[in-house]
């Protein structure tokens, strides 16, 4: 079960390549903003933490045995709750937004297929883990950038 939530997670990771190669081109990291080490922390806060509050929240709250009527209510209200919150301070594109709307989607199958709603979380928390890979390196870089001016 694991390895399907492993192959979910690339599944939703297709639809965000573009920006992840974009983001991971370092000769664009000289016009992006610069990651410090306080971002790395909250990154990984992304992928270690935030995934598992989120799904308990936004997911866990559906009851598995609720009739169809009652899980599309729940879903459609938790997945509402789920764009709200990542709207604040986020893109305002409506394809992120429709990211999250397929994230909250395959989060909450993978929940009521496994009955465990520790395979949303593994789900989530490789869905957000390129950004941290993203961040990190683009802090290397900066790091590496530095040390090679004292040289």
């Amino acid at each position: 079960l694991i390895i399907i939530s492993a192959l979910a997670a690339l599944i939703y990771t297709t639809f965000d390549i573009q920006n992840l190669r974009n983001s991971m081109n370092k000769y664009l990291f000289h016009y992006l903003k610069k990651v410090e080490g306080k971002n790395l922390v909250s990154r990984g806060g992304e992928v270690i933490i935030v995934p598992v509050i989120e799904e308990l929240f936004f997911r866990g709250v559906v009851p598995l045995e609720a009739s169809v009527k009652e899980i599309i209510i729940v879903f459609g209200v938790s997945t509402l709750l789920f764009l709200v919150a990542h709207y604040i301070g986020q893109s305002k594109e409506m394809f992120y937004h429709i990211k999250l709307i397929l994230l909250s989607l395959m989060a909450m199958g993978l929940y009521f297929w496994t009955k465990n709603i520790l395979y949303s979380i593994i789900f989530h928390a490789l869905c957000n883990l390129p950004w941290f890979v993203t961040n990190l390196k683009m802090y290397l870089y900066e790091k590496n950038k530095g040390e090679s001016h004292t040289i």
